[in-house]
């Protein structure tokens, strides 16, 4: 291990634990059952939570050719969707049968429940692997090498990002219509004058909550209440966009479909290229969905409402169960209690994980600070240019506004983020959307052309810039861009 020198760079931080993020270790490998490609080489480090992952550049640079490959393959893009669609079952069905409902639970319910969701969580992390955007970054190259020559460069992002825009709703989407609903419902009933929780018991929130309490509780953020709602009713009752959401979306929709066929009609672009771009749409919203609909809901129901049950049965706090690799909460819930709460607990202030060269390691505490002076890189924050993939078109100049995943308060951070300005942050997520619809342009760390960013831009039509990797070590809020 000594000889061998990946040249690492951060890729990805989120707000997330040891037990659910040691899935990626055995989702990167067992990749290769179905891809043509895999991951040696990764390095994640948790602080208290707190997610930062790192990747061999060298190595990424030959996944990316395996990556394009197997998304040009119909087959494999075949196999992809079928097992989409059952895992997603899979989840939902797990989502049904445990959300709101452990209180309910026996022990040995209980018990069974955890791996039940790991095993989900598996299934959905290995599809979502599949089409990140270090594995996919070459797509558009790849699809700009369908266009005649003689068209600009400009020319040829307007036809391929027209043709990737999908005119279908994502769950995002559908929670935004359903909360236009539930806004001009209260309007026409209060008018400007909304009741306080005390006075009305808001039967319209439990409604919503039934279908997307979920949506807000990546990264270690609870799910939706009624206060949550009452207060963002507050926010939005009187905001025009928020109140006619739902038919200016199906006005945005129908000015994509004719714009489609005009730029069809105007460039004649060869139908691999459109089945290529219909493909990055749809496969745009299947990544949307493992996500929303997915994994962000497991990890939730695992760490905030099964795992707080676990402490009743075995002698380790909360954070220290969190702080379990698999194969230890396995024997842990066997009856087997050898494993020190100390390690743990020193796990949880620090540890660094992942793969080197095939091999799998694991440092914590001292050890792991050793490896992080060996392995992770240092960002020189006194460049003067940024640059990155265009995800959605337009031109703005506003102060940016920079939120971390590794902040002390997101949603602090999100509510204190003022209108009109640039949303610069490692990858945008689905409770970031308050702060999205704020922004005039989003800059992120975090590229592809399937990445979450480059999917709500388009969507949303805000002008985006994707695949900076490290817009947020440079930029502070104030900054002109």
């Amino acid at each position: 291990m000594d000889t061998f020198h990946p040249k690492l760079e951060l890729n990805w931080e989120a707000a997330q634990y040891i037990y659910p993020m040691y899935q990626d270790i055995i989702g990167y490998r067992y990749l290769k059952t179905f891809c043509s490609f895999g991951t040696r080489t990764f390095l994640i480090r948790i602080t208290r939570a707190n997610a930062a992952a790192y990747y061999d550049s060298q190595e990424l640079s030959e996944v990316t050719l395996a990556g394009l490959r197997d998304f040009l393959n119909p087959v494999w893009r075949n196999v992809f969707r079928e097992k989409t669609r059952v895992a997603i079952i899979h989840a939902q069905e797990f989502i049904s049968r445990y959300h709101g409902k452990s209180d309910l639970l026996t022990k040995e319910q209980l018990f069974a429940a955890v791996p039940t969701g790991l095993q989900c969580l598996q299934d959905l992390f290995l599809l979502f692997d599949a089409c990140q955007g270090r594995f996919t970054s070459l797509v558009e190259d790849h699809l700009r090498t369908l266009l005649p020559g003689e068209l600009s460069e400009d020319e040829k992002t307007k036809i391929i990002l027209t043709l990737s825009q999908s005119e279908e709703k994502t769950l995002l989407t559908h929670e935004e219509c359903a909360w236009s609903a539930v806004v001009n419902q209260l309007k026409e009933r209060f008018g400007d004058a909304m009741p306080e929780l005390s006075e009305y018991d808001y039967p319209e929130f439990d409604a919503h909550m039934v279908s997307y309490d979920l949506l807000g509780t990546a990264d270690d953020l609870p799910s939706w209440t009624k206060e949550f709602l009452y207060k963002r009713l507050l926010n939005d009752y009187k905001d025009e966009d928020v109140i006619h959401f739902s038919e200016r979306w199906e006005q945005k929709r129908t000015v994509w479909i004719s714009t489609k066929a005009e730029i069809i009609k105007k460039y004649n672009p060869p139908t691999e290229l459109v089945t290529l771009c219909t493909a990055v749409a749809e496969f745009g919203n299947m990544r949307m969905q493992l996500r929303i609909e997915g994994w962000m809901n497991i990890v939730h129901i695992l760490m905030k409402e099964l795992f707080p049950l676990l402490t009743q049965y075995v002698p380790y706090s909360l954070d220290q169960l969190r702080s379990t690799l698999p194969v230890e909460l396995d024997k842990i819930l066997n009856g087997d209690h050898s494993l020190s709460p100390d390690t743990l607990s020193e796990r949880y202030e620090l540890v660094l994980y992942g793969l080197l060269d095939g091999e799998e390691v694991l440092w914590s505490d001292e050890e792991a600070r050793r490896m992080i002076d060996r392995y992770v890189p240092r960002v020189d924050t006194q460049i003067s240019e940024l640059s990155g993939q265009i995800a959605w078109r337009g031109v703005v100049r506003a102060p940016c506004y920079v939120i971390k995943w590794d902040s002390d308060d997101i949603s602090g951070a999100i509510d204190a983020m003022p209108n009109g300005t640039v949303l610069v942050t490692g990858q945008t997520r689905p409770q970031l959307m308050s702060a999205i619809k704020k922004a005039s342009a989003i800059v992120t760390d975090e590229g592809g052309i399937l990445s979450h960013a480059a999917i709500v831009s388009r969507e949303f039509g805000i002008p985006c810039i994707i695949g900076t990797k490290f817009a947020t070590q440079v930029l502070k809020n104030g900054d002109m861009v």
